[in-house]
């Protein structure tokens, strides 16, 4: 368990084990969240003539499959990473992987602004 010290002014100290924990948590919600608000914005963007850049993703992204894996596999890897023990690299991989899904959550609203 790392301790929390007391800092001056200006310097910066490591996550408690609390912070880290409510972190974590915050991450996987994002994740999921972010997933969802993709998941629905490419549909949309579809639905008005986009085209999904994705190969993969193309082939499912309009049927059921697609909310399983947009939603299904976040929400299964997200418990997952909740029960695992706390790991301060992989509670900060997880933040900079919702710092991309933020990115192309932005994009597709960039999208469908620009489609009016």
């Amino acid at each position: 368990m790392s301790t929390v010290v007391e800092l001056e002014q200006g310097q910066t100290g490591s996550l408690s084990t609390e912070e880290l924990t409510r972190l974590r948590f915050l991450a996987v919600v994002g994740l999921v969240v972010l997933n969802a608000l993709d998941l629905l914005l490419t549909r949309h963007l579809l639905e008005a003539g986009g085209t999904e850049l994705n190969p993969l993703m193309a082939l499912v992204i309009g049927g059921s499959w697609g909310v399983v894996i947009k939603l299904g596999l976040p929400i299964v890897a997200g418990l997952r990473h909740l029960t695992a023990p706390l790991e301060r690299k992989t509670v900060l991989a997880l933040c900079w992987v919702n710092v991309l899904y933020l990115g192309v959550v932005t994009w597709n609203l960039h999208m469908m602004d620009r489609l009016g």
